[in-house]
């Protein structure tokens, strides 16, 4: 296949005729149709068939349509690696995120990140989140993800709100079974758990300024069977029966074999980036935060746990990137109008 011949096959699938593709691509459309008819011919079957005057792919088609754009990708991979070689980064971004949610995260949006701006440098520092604050007033990151409580010597924009729950291996109570709404979980006051023993996380991680409060406020301190400042441990030692323990709802898998209780007084996770006061962002730094809400947004929909936190900044940025997005969001989002 010719290298710049990739698009024709994509602009007759989008365009739907030989007629309108043709003009999209800027050539003949008797050329594109001797192209499509010597293509077919090589791979042995049609790749289009006619409907009410309109082409679709065929099921060949549809498979030759994804290798063109696979093949699509590595070329211009190729081609921005190579260009790279010669290319100064000319700007720094240097971000601070927690190692397991941030990553994941991170490793989203920087495909979309470094295809828009290949000239900055972004520079990923992860950690807990009393260090992420400390590298932030100290200038060391631009901006920090996490979930972290507010403080008064930074600004912070919310993003998404996440209800708190509390896990219980099944086998701890072998007369309840587990649901897998989250809607229809059981109401729980935490010191009703004052007896069992703990996992509890440990250190300077967000959820240890979250949790500690909740136990005072229950009147006792728990029997902690380990503590970990690693949440991914923690969940996994709480599957194992090693203990219970409260966690973001993000982690209550439906059909995982755990109960799962809502407190009475919701306590709620809230993911937020913090960056210090007048501190004013630059255009890489806009599409990085737009990137943030699009995949954040993407992310909790259909997840009734997990609720996105509009504000006028991040509408902003929606309205800035992507206006057909903000349009759907006007008319199918209650909460991004308000």
């Amino acid at each position: 296949m010719n290298l710049q011949q990739l698009p024709y096959l994509s602009a007759i699938a989008q365009q739907g005729s030989l007629s309108g593709a043709a003009q999209s691509l800027g050539i003949t459309q008797p050329a594109l149709s001797r192209y499509l008819h010597d293509l077919e011919h090589n791979v042995g079957m049609p790749l289009f068939f006619r409907e009410r005057k309109k082409m679709y792919p065929t099921d060949a088609g549809k498979i030759y349509l994804q290798a063109v754009q696979e093949m699509q990708d590595v070329w211009d991979n190729t081609r921005r690696s190579i260009a790279l070689l010669d290319f100064e980064p000319t700007e720094q971004l240097r971000v601070g995120l927690s190692p397991h949610r941030g990553s994941r995260l991170l490793a989203a949006i920087y495909p979309h990140f470094n295809r828009e701006y290949p000239q900055v440098n972004l520079i990923a520092l992860d950690g807990y989140f009393r260090e992420e604050r400390e590298r932030l007033i100290q200038g060391e990151v631009d901006l920090v993800l996490s979930g972290g409580d507010a403080y008064d010597d930074l600004e912070h924009i919310d993003l998404t709100r996440e209800e708190m729950v509390l896990a219980v291996p099944a086998f701890r109570r072998p007369s309840e079974t587990p649901i897998a709404d989250f809607q229809e979980l059981p109401l729980a006051a935490l010191e009703d758990f004052k007896d069992e023993v703990f996992i509890m996380p440990r250190g300077s991680t967000a959820l240890t300024d979250l949790i500690q409060p909740l136990f005072a406020k229950a009147n006792f301190q728990p029997q902690v069977a380990f503590s970990t400042p690693n949440i991914v441990t923690e969940v996994r030692l709480i599957q194992e029966g090693m203990g219970i323990g409260v966690l973001p709802s993000f982690y209550a898998t439906p059909d995982d074999g755990m109960l799962y209780y809502r407190f009475k007084d919701p306590v709620y996770f809230m993911a937020r980036v913090f960056y210090r006061p007048g501190y004013q962002f630059s255009k890489a730094e806009r599409f990085f935060l737009y990137l943030m809400v699009l995949f954040l947004y993407q992310d909790q929909v259909g997840n009734d746990r997990i609720t996105f936190c509009w504000c006028d900044f991040t509408r902003e940025l929606v309205e800035e990137y992507d206006p057909t997005w903000a349009q759907e969001l006007r008319r199918e989002d209650p909460g991004y109008g308000h």
